[in-house]
């Protein structure tokens, strides 16, 4: 895809605030990040909805709060599940007659 080259001058809290979501991998360079956060808030964001699953409770709710935080701004939707929201499938149950299986 094209990219153009242009010149901006930004205060240097921004450009390091960039910088730390380089990681090489989802977001590959200091261009890059500015492109992901321009499209995040110029609202060019094309993630309609995010999907959380996790069994880990005190993640669980830290991520409740960032879901919620964040909730129409790079997301539209947003689904966590967690361990702690799902039946226990780990504990027996008696049958409604009493007859054990």
């Amino acid at each position: 895809m094209f990219r153009q080259r242009v010149t901006v001058t930004l205060d240097p809290s921004l450009v390091e605030a960039a910088d730390i979501l380089v990681d090489g991998a989802t977001v590959r360079s200091r261009s890059h990040a500015f492109e992901v956060l321009m499209h995040e808030g110029l609202g060019l964001s094309n993630l309609d909805t995010l999907v959380v699953i996790t069994e880990d409770s005190w993640a669980a709710a830290a991520l409740t709060q960032l879901i919620a935080l964040l909730q129409g701004i790079t997301w539209k939707q947003a689904h966590l599940v967690s361990s702690s929201n799902l039946p226990d499938t780990n504990t027996t149950s008696t049958p409604a007659h009493g007859h054990h299986t």
